[in-house]
């Protein structure tokens, strides 16, 4: 029969790596949930400051149709004969969209832009007045005065969009991997250690050592 100390030891361990045990599980279908319904890049150079800075990680939303007007969107490019890669552009021109500047302030269909994300300072020059074809977007850097952007080479399909930008931040998919297998470990360690404690604690106790002295005799004549 099992002592009353033992059973409590026990259910208190298996309390806590069953506890351990669903919180690693929720951990692990976060982790698989986030990876299905959203793409992790990280920004290769600094033309999107100071909303994205060189090195962010920047987490993608699949795309839902075309782009909006101001999404800031990862898509496709292939430069010359170099291969194709990923770039961050913000979209401020979509099929149909007369662009235009007047005094380095962009302007969309006659109207302003109130560009707020914009570094203070920040002018845009070096755009001709154009007309987005349909199917198209324009894409410019918020640092525009070193940003490679539809000034240069261009409109581009809308159908090379990787994904819009949903959260800049840290690398949650690194951190939500990192917690999983931490859960997972201090689990099995609890397990582990809780089995040795309730080995140890229904152990039988040895018996004493009982030893026992003859009486001395007389002394010796």
């Amino acid at each position: 029969m099992r002592a009353p100390a033992s059973e409590h030891a026990e259910r208190r361990i298996g309390a806590l790596t069953w506890s351990l045990a669903a919180a690693s599980t929720i951990v692990i279908v976060v982790l698989i949930a986030f990876s299905l319904l959203f793409t992790v890049r990280r920004a290769a150079t600094p033309t999107m400051g100071p909303s994205i800075s060189e090195g962010d990680y920047l987490v993608l939303s699949p795309l839902d149709g075309a782009p909006k007007r101001g999404d800031i969107v990862v898509w496709d490019a292939t430069f010359g004969s170099g291969p194709r890669r990923s770039v961050v552009h913000r979209v401020v021109g979509l099929g149909g969209d007369r662009l235009d500047t007047i005094e380095g302030t962009l302007r969309r269909n006659g109207v302003t832009l109130d560009e707020t994300y914009l570094a203070p300072g920040t002018t845009t020059v070096g755009l001709a007045p154009t007309v987005v074809p349909d199917g198209m977007m324009f894409v410019l850097g918020d640092r525009r005065e070193v940003s490679f952007d539809s000034r240069r080479f261009g409109a581009v399909p809308v159908t090379r969009t990787s994904g819009v930008v949903a959260a800049v931040g840290p690398p949650w998919h690194l951190i939500l991997a990192g917690a999983a297998v931490l859960t997972t470990l201090a689990t099995l360690i609890s397990y582990l250690v809780g089995r040795a404690r309730v080995v140890a604690a229904t152990a039988p106790t040895p018996a004493p050592v009982v030893t026992s002295s003859m009486p001395a005799g007389p002394p010796a004549p």
